[in-house]
């Protein structure tokens, strides 16, 4: 087998994330309302990028991908394919297979634990933007589920942004303010979302 090449992986994420960007400028015209429904959307269909992204590229690193600086990764185990990736991430040196989980920075290190070593770029990498990855889940969990424990989640971040509580603010709200920012935060995640494509890959 060929070894997948990660370009098209950047291409494709930074191209959905700029599609985002240009839509959340594009937006600015509309009532509050469905700019908020707007920029929940923006942030829901980020968050799959971001995990369609690391799923991906942990798949092609153990199928003999290089990284796009020429750096070669340090595999514990070579797959076949992309679907041997996946079996070996949740299988390989465990009792019981695991279920893959690519939303968490915890959850990732340990999908890859066995199969690549820790001294690998991309689990500082995944270290580095582990509070980037989890206040984006906790958003998205919030806009998707809307129940108690997300809601509990949430306010994680709005303290985080706000330095406290403040009352009446849903996901829509916090990601257009910009009360503490000059640039509303769904931009933020965007442009974070951005260096976390070029970091994973080494662009």
């Amino acid at each position: 087998m060929q070894a997948p090449n990660l370009a098209s992986d950047r291409d494709a994420s930074l191209g959905e994330i700029d599609r985002l960007r240009s839509l959340v400028q594009s937006i600015e015209p509309l009532q509050v309302q469905h700019k908020k429904l707007i920029a929940e959307m923006i942030v829901v269909r980020l968050f799959i990028i971001i995990e369609n992204l690391i799923s991906r590229t942990c798949k092609k690193i153990l199928c003999e991908a290089v990284y796009l600086d020429g750096t070669i990764p340090l595999r514990l185990v070579i797959a076949t394919s992309m679907s041997n990736a996946q079996h070996l991430m949740a299988s390989h040196q465990r009792t019981r297979d695991r279920a893959l989980r690519w939303g968490n920075s915890r959850d990732i290190r340990q999908n890859i634990s066995h199969t690549i070593d820790p001294k690998d770029p991309i689990v500082d990498v995944v270290s580095t933007y582990a509070s980037f990855v989890t206040d984006i889940r906790y958003v998205r969990n919030h806009i998707a589920h809307r129940n108690p424990n997300t809601q509990a989640n949430f306010r994680k971040v709005v303290r985080s942004y706000y330095g406290g509580l403040k009352r009446g603010t849903t996901p829509g709200l916090l990601l257009l303010t910009t009360a503490t920012r000059p640039v509303p935060l769904v931009i933020s995640y965007l442009t974070f979302a951005r260096a976390l494509v070029q970091d994973l890959l080494r662009a």
